[in-house]
């Protein structure tokens, strides 16, 4: 109790991905790992050694010397988030459930942004206009950034170019996260949450996953 997740570090040869998690004692900083408890260590560890120190909002990877600045806590605990079910390897449904590289990222996003998600399912078909209606707050969709839509909606920082997945894809092309415009709180979370994906070293990973599988598309009604 009391103890909050504050990185996401492999932690073995398999790349296996577990939380890490602390609790601030004055000056000590106890350590957990999937919640249960590592070590305490007095201060920041001197650099080179394995560990983890906290300090100002950072964390300090000691095993290899990254330091990865923690997102500001967001002022919205839930975010409604549209997405399609007929774009694979983006988006698509797999034994009744939601997934793709699209899903994967927006649940990561808001893991480490600490924000909750509710996933809505809808037509691409005015897909975007659907924001303009408040029915969802943003839309995850392989979308490609644009200046016409760029003057009807805010975008996040480009996430990926299509052609990383699919090579036939227009190496041009970059993908965005759409909300209301002018929705910058908003917008700032997702930003913060997608830069901490990238941070840690997590976007390669799911760019690989997804470029080796290419499911058929199997809508569901919406």
């Amino acid at each position: 109790p009391g103890w909050r997740v504050i990185d996401f570090v492999p932690m073995d040869n398999m790349g296996q991905w577990r939380q890490i998690g602390m609790i601030a004692k004055g000056e000590r900083y106890e350590i957990f790992v999937d919640g249960e408890p590592l070590f305490e260590r007095q201060g920041i560890p001197p650099q080179g050694t394995i560990g983890l120190g906290v300090h100002e909002g950072a964390v300090a990877l000691f095993d290899d010397l990254r330091v990865v600045e923690l997102p500001p806590k967001p002022k919205i605990e839930m975010v409604r988030v549209a997405t399609t079910t007929d774009f694979p390897p983006f988006e698509f449904v797999e034994q009744g459930k939601l997934a793709g590289f699209d899903i994967d990222l927006m649940q990561t996003i808001a893991e480490l942004g600490g924000f909750e998600i509710e996933l809505i399912r809808v037509s691409r078909d005015g897909i975007l206009e659907g924001l303009d209606r408040e029915e969802y707050d943003a839309v995850i969709a392989a979308l490609t950034i644009t200046p016409e839509r760029a003057e009807r909606w805010d975008f996040s920082l480009p996430y990926v170019r299509p052609h990383e997945l699919e090579p036939d894809a227009n190496p041009d092309e970059v993908y965005g996260i759409a909300v209301r415009k002018g929705d910058q709180p908003l917008l700032d979370m997702i930003n913060g949450g997608l830069e901490a994906v990238r941070e840690h070293g997590m976007m390669e990973g799911l760019i690989a996953k997804w470029r080796q599988e290419r499911p058929e598309p199997t809508p569901i009604p919406i």
